[in-house]
């Protein structure tokens, strides 16, 4: 089972990972939303979480007025997907 977070980039992996996982669910994340969906990734407990993002939005990232927190949603993330 797999989680992906996406953008519009990913249209074009959508059939791929279709293909090779036996469960995927794809969740569109908003422009400038980089939190993780904690409920979703608890409820379908993946094997592999994948957040896609176009190249361009990875220096809003790091620009990110809040880091801390996004660290901290990223662990939390980490925790529950090794559950």
């Amino acid at each position: 089972t797999a989680v992906m977070f996406r953008d519009s980039f990913s249209k074009s992996l959508i059939p791929l990972l279709s293909h090779n996982f036996k469960r995927i669910v794809y969740r569109w994340h908003k422009l400038k939303d980089y939190n993780f969906d904690l409920d979703l990734v608890e409820s379908e407990k993946p094997d592999v979480i994948i957040f896609e993002l176009v190249e361009r939005s990875l220096f809003d990232i790091l620009n990110d007025a809040n880091p801390p927190q996004m660290k901290q949603t990223m662990v939390q993330s980490a925790r529950v997907s090794q559950n």
